[in-house]
C-alpha cells in the first residue's frame, strides 16, 4: 500500500505559491502593455509583422492565463488529497479502535 505524507503534499503546495506565483504576478501587468503595443504597431510596422505580433501576444496571455488557472487547479488539488489522506488514515484507525 503506497504511503502518503500529507504534508509533503502542503509543503509541494505551498512551494508552488512561494515559487510560481509571484512570476504570475509579474507577468499579469505585462498584458495591458502588449494589447496597447498592439495599437500602435497596426499604424508603425508592415501589416504582416503587426499581425504576427497580434497572433504571439494572444498566444503569450491565453498561456500566463492558463497556466494561472493550472497552478490554482493544482493546488486546490494538492490539498484536497492531502486532506482526504488524512480522512482516510483518521478512519481506518477508529475502525481498529
Amino acid at each position: 500500500m503506497p504511503e502518503i505524507d500529507p504534508q509533503v503534499l502542503r509543503d509541494l503546495s505551498d512551494g508552488i505559491v512561494a515559487d510560481v506565483a509571484p512570476k504570475m504576478e509579474e507577468a499579469m501587468p505585462i498584458i495591458p502593455e502588449i494589447r496597447e503595443l498592439d495599437q500602435m504597431l497596426m499604424v508603425s510596422v508592415d501589416i504582416s509583422l503587426a499581425s504576427a505580433h497580434i497572433l504571439a501576444s494572444g498566444y503569450m496571455i491565453e498561456m500566463i492565463q492558463g497556466a494561472a488557472e493550472c497552478f490554482n487547479s493544482l493546488n486546490t488539488a494538492l490539498a484536497e488529497t492531502a486532506q482526504s489522506w488524512e480522512d482516510s488514515d483518521g478512519a481506518v484507525a477508529d475502525s481498529f479502535k
